[in-house]
């Protein structure tokens, strides 16, 4: 690590030791994730770095990502998947991949924790096997989709502004393909079942999601229509990063 890099760890330990470690004890005890998390990390601008230098961040990568990660997830495992899942999907991939006309200002939203984003692709009967997953995305005009399905396991889903929710996609040439779509939520035809009862990240939220013609626009697809696969590799190989910096921590 850099000087820069170092500096950063001593702050990140800072923070997770003086200000996540009580918050973490009452997550712990509780079983419920601590709101007051969003606040105190808005207050001292924890993800503020990540954003390029023209948003008003630094435009920090995944090196000090994964620094943050493994200081925070020596406290608690589940705040440091939040984060990481903000810095991922709420930054880097909206910034970078997706279509949203307001993708700048929803990046800087992630940074402060006002809006929250997370990944809908495991399902009931395929897991992540991307081959095997059901919930299917049909164009009904050049500008309009309907998504339909039950995705599993979806975190922070009653939280978030956002789900990246990944699908099949049928066509009306009969060609086949993945898509990734940033559906807002609330969204008509969008349902978010109760929590489930996880064993171990304790205050983690993860809930099934329903799609029933749940309709969206094309500026709502993430990279392009029909090549889902390639935004999700990309987005699940940083994940594994993430994930590695948190077991490590």
């Amino acid at each position: 690590m850099g000087p820069e890099d170092v500096q950063f760890q001593k702050e990140f330990a800072l923070f997770s030791d003086q200000i996540l470690e009580p918050i973490a004890s009452q997550i712990d005890n509780s079983g419920v994730f601590q709101s007051r998390f969003f606040d105190i990390a808005k207050e001292r601008k924890l993800l503020t770095p990540f954003l390029p230098i023209e948003l008003g961040g630094q435009g920090k990568g995944l090196q000090t990502l994964t620094i943050l990660l493994e200081e925070l997830g020596r406290n608690s495992p589940v705040a440091s998947l939040l984060v990481a899942q903000q810095v991922i999907f709420g930054i880097r991939t909206i910034l970078s991949d997706s279509n949203l006309p307001e993708r700048e200002e929803l990046a800087k939203k992630a940074a402060n924790f006002d809006l929250i984003l997370t990944l809908a692709a495991t399902e009931f009967e395929a897991g992540c096997d991307l081959s095997a997953i059901t919930t299917v995305c049909r164009q009904k005009t050049e500008s309009c989709f309907s998504i339909s399905g039950k995705k599993a396991y979806v975190n922070w889903a009653s939280r978030s502004g956002f789900l990246f929710t990944f699908t099949e996609t049928e066509s009306t040439d009969s060609a086949s393909g993945t898509s990734l779509f940033a559906i807002p939520n609330p969204s008509k035809g969008l349902s978010v079942g109760t929590p489930y009862k996880t064993m171990g990240f304790s205050g983690l939220e993860t809930s099934p999601v329903d799609f029933d013609d749940c309709r969206v626009e094309a500026f709502q697809v993430i990279g392009v229509h029909g090549f889902g696969d390639h935004i999700f590799e990309k987005i699940t190989n940083e994940l594994r990063i993430a994930m590695a910096a948190i077991a490590t921590g």
